[in-house]
């Protein structure tokens, strides 16, 4: 496969999901910490939801980093796993048929 530099420079600059989840997780929690700063006696009831929905956005967030970051430990372990696995050569049988069922 043919990959133009210049795209994949391109696709690098841009970051990786871990990246832009941290990014975000990062902007919704400052919101969140800016609102929890404001007097109660001031908070509508429209800003108290906005908080709860805030912070179950900063929760979800926070779960799915963990999980991207347990995956690529667990992938990486499974496939030292299964690469450190010998394979032996296996002698072909040529007198068996190919198109029938039963090998």
């Amino acid at each position: 496969m043919i990959v133009d530099k210049r795209l994949m420079d391109k696709l690098l600059e841009t970051g990786t999901l871990w990246q832009h989840l941290a990014d975000l997780r990062e902007l919704w929690a400052n919101a969140l910490a800016n609102m929890e700063r404001i007097r109660p006696n001031l908070l509508s009831v429209g800003d108290k939801k906005l908080m709860g929905q805030l912070a179950g956005a900063v929760d979800l967030l926070d779960r799915r980093i963990d999980l991207l970051a347990k995956y690529s430990l667990n992938d990486m372990k499974l496939r030292r796993e299964i690469n450190s696995i010998p394979i032996l050569p296996r002698k072909i049988d040529e007198t068996t048929d190919s198109n029938s069922p039963n090998p």
